[in-house]
């Protein structure tokens, strides 16, 4: 059983550098560019981070159980990640764009990993509200809140299709925790209590 564990951690972390270096990495370095010659910690931490995810991922499908740990740990790492990206990555920048789906025009011309992102980034709080016409007017309202925020503060450009695409973010993530993460009956126990 050991082994298996192993040879699963070793499978996600050579996935995941693959799946970092072909997919991610020119996106890393725009939002945490390199402080020095050698471009090694940021790249090495998203990839650990990655394949750990991964690996508990896998693990939980297979024993359908998940250590409370491991969902703190991760709600606080997505926590700040999202507070950087939201608040810290574009500071000094100003600007509005009123058209509600301006993502289009970086779907088709621009960059889509951008879109596909700005959905991800909402993804898991769709796990964390249950799906809900209250929940998904108090995430419109947050997320409308946010974007004024990154203009009034010179963090970011006010964008209605940012605001469409993440509540989309939030909608498919709740739908998938209904119909999928639900119906597996996943345990939530402790390492402390094993």
């Amino acid at each position: 059983m050991l082994f298996f564990k192993f040879l699963m951690l070793l499978s996600c972390l050579f996935f995941s550098r693959w799946f970092f270096m072909r997919y991610l990495y020119y996106y890393s370095i725009t939002l945490f560019p390199p402080s020095g010659p050698v471009d090694f910690w940021v790249p090495f931490f998203l990839v650990i981070i990655i394949a750990l995810s991964l690996y508990v991922s896998l693990q939980c499908v297979f024993t359908r159980k998940i250590y409370r740990e491991w969902l703190i740990f991760f709600s606080f790492l997505y926590l700040s990640f999202l507070i950087y990206l939201l608040f810290l990555k574009n500071i000094g920048i100003r600007g509005v764009e009123f058209q509600l789906f301006s993502w289009v025009k970086d779907l088709i011309y621009g960059d889509p990993m951008i879109v596909l992102f700005n959905i991800l980034l909402f993804l898991p709080l769709g796990w964390f509200l249950p799906l809900s016409w209250k929940n998904t007017i108090l995430v419109i309202s947050s997320v409308i809140g946010i974007e004024w925020i990154q203009y009034f503060f010179y963090l970011g450009i006010f964008d209605l299709g940012d605001v469409f695409v993440n509540t989309c973010g939030f909608l498919i993530g709740a739908c998938i925790n209904r119909w999928l993460i639900i119906r597996l009956d996943i345990q939530v126990s402790s390492f402390l209590h094993k």
